[in-house]
């Protein structure tokens, strides 16, 4: 599950559908590829449009509590998936 902002207030989602595709164990992926999961859930949502910049990693870090490598790790996974 990965925790972020909305408004004031914390929020815990898990993104639909893609998890099958980044790790076997559904109930336990990886947190960055919790990270994609959500971008790509926002990105199909129309949350963030096409061609609208991500943030930086640190930022994504400071936001959901994990490394900035992990971060990082999930922008990538992000990016290869298209």
């Amino acid at each position: 599950m990965l925790w972020y902002m909305e408004g004031n207030s914390m929020r815990k989602e898990r993104a639909p559908m893609t998890d099958d595709l980044l790790h076997n164990h559904l109930d336990d992926p990886p947190l960055y590829a919790e990270i994609c999961i959500y971008y790509i859930h926002q990105i199909h949502s129309g949350a963030i449009r096409p061609g609208q910049l991500l943030p930086p990693a640190w930022r994504i870090a400071k936001r959901y509590g994990v490394s900035p490598a992990t971060a990082r790790r999930g922008l990538r996974l992000l990016s290869t998936l298209g």
